[in-house]
């Protein structure tokens, strides 16, 4: 669908509603009254550190990948004070997360009540995850990810592998949403799935090369930062530890490690060992059901390797959620409503987790530990409905 001018006219008042109560919630009231959720105390120095000429990863370890620190630096110049870098980095945000509103207004062909409908869900899970919209970098590599499944649904194929190459270096999880497009029809050398590999392989070895150069050994220290963390407080195995503990007595250790609270323990110790593996079937999953499915349906694959890489990983931050919202949105198919029903739940469960009971939670205290299982077990509700009920089969009919 082209966006004609009542379509523009009304992608452009969501876009001004959603900016405008953003920065109330974040920079108004709400903000200021709600416990201390701002994440920008890192980026912030590496931009600083940056622009005092030192290089990143050769003079100091940074956990970002490579293109996320254009970004920091930006705001850092644009905003030199704290106060300043904090309004220029959410602007930055805001504009990546507009230019994904606009993408998922035209996804597919929709009627205009659907158009609407559709919007308003983007609008309510944006709003939902207020505390972590302005304050997290995730709209970025968010966009390059769904701009990548947009560009395959345009019969794109070499540039939707570019966006998601680019979106690799700003963050990883861009990298998993085209995996079912680029694993199909993979013995053929001249297919669209061979130019999409070909986008996103070329993106990423020429980006990695670069990062080895600039960052020397101390690209590898980024990529063990990640690699040593343990199971997070908020993850999924993090809510089955907890079950261990309430039915069989198993009470884990809470460090304080990475910037963020991880359990220790044998439990802990052996869902890292899982992690990838369970991570490595469920991708393979998703992507063999994508092989004989329509394109129109591919999108739904998409969600459920990313769902897969969120419900599997060792680490589950609030922000991880902002991911899903265009690719929830634009479901179809029988369970799309109640899937949509099933996230705005999950994205509220979240922000009452994080900032409102997040310190309870590190605390062990039980209603912060049942919030956040109660939004896991949803996660994998979700999961499983998009695993179990053939949201791909009926766009293929």
């Amino acid at each position: 669908m082209g966006l004609g001018i009542l379509v523009l006219k009304v992608v452009l008042v969501f876009a001004l509603v959603q900016a405008a109560l953003l920065i109330f919630c974040e920079f108004g009231l709400i903000g200021r009254a709600a416990p201390h959720h701002s994440d920008l105390a890192i980026p912030e120095a590496t931009a600083a550190r940056m622009m005092a000429g030192e290089v990143p990863y050769r003079d100091f370890l940074t956990e970002y990948p490579p293109l996320a620190l254009p970004f920091f630096w930006l705001a850092r110049w644009i905003g030199p004070s704290s106060e300043g870098f904090a309004r220029a980095f959410a602007v930055e945000v805001l504009l990546f997360h507009t230019a994904t509103l606009v993408l998922v207004a035209r996804h597919g062909d929709l009627a205009f009540p659907a158009l609407l409908t559709r919007l308003a869900w983007f609008l309510t899970y944006t709003l939902a995850l207020w505390p972590v919209m302005l304050t997290r970098y995730d709209p970025i590599p968010t966009f390059f990810g769904f701009a990548a499944v947009a560009s395959w649904q345009a019969r794109r194929p070499l540039r939707a592998g570019i966006w998601a190459g680019l979106g690799v270096l700003i963050k990883l999880f861009p990298g998993f949403v085209l995996l079912p497009q680029i694993t199909r029809d993979w013995r053929l050398v001249r297919s669209a799935a061979s130019l999409a590999r070909l986008g996103l392989g070329a993106t990423v070895g020429l980006g990695m090369l670069a990062w080895f150069l600039v960052g020397r050994s101390g690209t590898w220290a980024s990529i063990r930062y990640h690699s040593d963390r343990r199971v997070e407080i908020e993850s999924v195995f993090a809510s089955m530890i907890f079950l261990a503990d309430y039915l069989w007595g198993q009470a884990p250790i809470v460090l304080y490690n990475f910037g963020a609270y991880h359990l220790a323990g044998d439990l802990s110790d052996l869902f890292s060992l899982l992690s990838l593996p369970l991570l490595g079937f469920s991708l393979l999953f998703f992507c063999s059901r994508a092989q004989d499915v329509a394109d129109s349906g591919l999108a739904r694959s998409s969600c459920g390797c990313l769902l897969a890489f969120i419900v599997t990983n060792k680490v589950l931050s609030p922000q991880y959620l902002i991911w899903l919202i265009p690719f929830i949105v634009t479901l179809r198919g029988k369970w799309a409503g109640r899937v949509r029903m099933l996230f705005a739940a999950c994205c509220v469960l979240t922000t009452l987790n994080y900032p409102y009971f997040f310190f309870d939670l590190a605390d062990l205290r039980p209603l912060a530990i049942g919030i956040v299982a109660a939004r896991n077990l949803i996660l994998l509700l979700i999961t499983l409905t998009v695993w179990s009920f053939g949201l791909d089969r009926v766009e293929q009919s």
